[in-house]
């Protein structure tokens, strides 16, 4: 019988925590994409973002599944599953959580959609 999505989704957590650590100090950021097939025709992309272990943004895409002759991802995800992937990111400088922050901060006060690299200067 296969594990329960909320214990897939602890296993991956668990794992991207524990591997793949850099030595010496650094900001770990570890993110979480969930496919989910939430009806034959509906699907969800959900994507959670922790630092020390805490969800410090999430957001999701919903989408319609259309038929295609070509194999898919979702066709391997069975109505109300999930599939999760975990990504560790681990950094000295800026963390991705500020990027993004100083992304859509300055987008909103210019009312432009911005480079996602600030210019200098």
């Amino acid at each position: 019988m296969p594990k329960k999505d909320s214990s897939m989704k602890k296993d991956i957590l668990r794992a991207v925590e524990h591997e793949g650590k850099v030595k010496g100090k650094h900001d770990k950021t570890i993110i979480i994409v969930e496919l989910k097939k939430l009806s034959s025709t509906l699907g969800m992309i959900k994507g959670e973002m922790y630092k020390n272990k805490k969800i410090e943004l999430a957001g999701s895409l919903f989408f319609p599944l259309e038929k295609s002759d070509e194999p898919s991802v979702w066709d391997t995800i069975k109505v109300k599953q999930s599939k999760f992937y975990g990504l560790r990111v681990d950094s000295r400088k800026q963390s991705i959580y500020e990027v993004l922050r100083g992304f859509f901060s300055r987008t909103f006060k210019e009312g432009k959609l911005q480079d996602f690299v600030p210019k200098k200067g």
